[in-house]
């Protein structure tokens, strides 16, 4: 049983890029982490999906802040991202997975051109300052 989804916002060391997950089934792109099981902790989720999705240990990954939270709501679902700040110690990503997905540096310059979901982290990934944004079919309804 899945509660809620860890997503992390990970820079280049020069801050021009972005890591950025490309799922291959539904040809958009999304943050890095995965979902939380039962009585998980989101750390704990982060590492798990890292190490399952890229094959990195737990000390290869540094989580620096808790950024916020993203609901969204699309069709008859409602998923809830907590999202992160995390630094990794290399920027040599493979996938693990990569008959499903794949890992991509693309350069914050450039978001506003590829398909991200949910489109409202956006905000997040450009200032970091919306710490909570609520989105109905990929349409902010309010930021607090």
């Amino acid at each position: 049983m899945r509660i809620a989804t860890v997503r992390c916002i990970i820079k280049s060391l020069d801050k021009n890029k972005i890591l950025l997950c490309y799922s291959k089934k539904d040809k958009h792109y999304f943050l890095p982490g995965g979902g939380i099981n039962f009585q998980e902790l989101a750390e704990e989720a982060i590492y798990r999906e890292f190490n399952e999705e890229m094959g990195l240990i737990k000390e290869q990954i540094k989580i620096n802040k808790f950024i916020g939270i993203v609901e969204n709501m699309f069709g008859n679902s409602h998923g809830i991202d907590l999202v992160f700040d995390v630094k990794l110690n290399t920027e040599k990503i493979g996938s693990l997975e990569s008959d499903k997905i794949d890992f991509s540096w693309i350069n914050i310059d450039e978001l506003d051109n590829i398909d991200i979901r949910p489109a409202p982290i956006k905000l997040m990934i450009k200032d970091n300052k919306n710490n909570h944004i609520v989105s109905r079919d990929n349409v902010i309804k309010s930021c607090f």
